[in-house]
């Protein structure tokens, strides 16, 4: 499962990905996120939000109840 939701994330654009793991898997906040890469807080918001879309899309196959074990 995880090489599955890694393989998702790093099929995202860098850009996508450095800020999807800055807030949700480092727990940066934001502003810390916008600080820390050197871009505004609603580009550090937009490329998460983009970034989720994509990860949704590319893992909606886990949804199948005949994925799950």
């Amino acid at each position: 499962m995880s090489m599955v939701i890694d393989r998702a994330l790093f099929s995202l654009p860098p850009e996508q990905r450095t800020a999807l793991v800055a807030v949700d898997v480092e727990g940066y906040s934001v502003a810390e996120a916008a600080a820390l890469l050197g871009v505004a807080e609603g580009t550090i918001k937009s490329r998460c939000a983009r970034a989720r879309q994509r990860l949704q899309q590319r893992l909606e196959f886990l949804r199948d109840p005949g994925n799950r074990s």
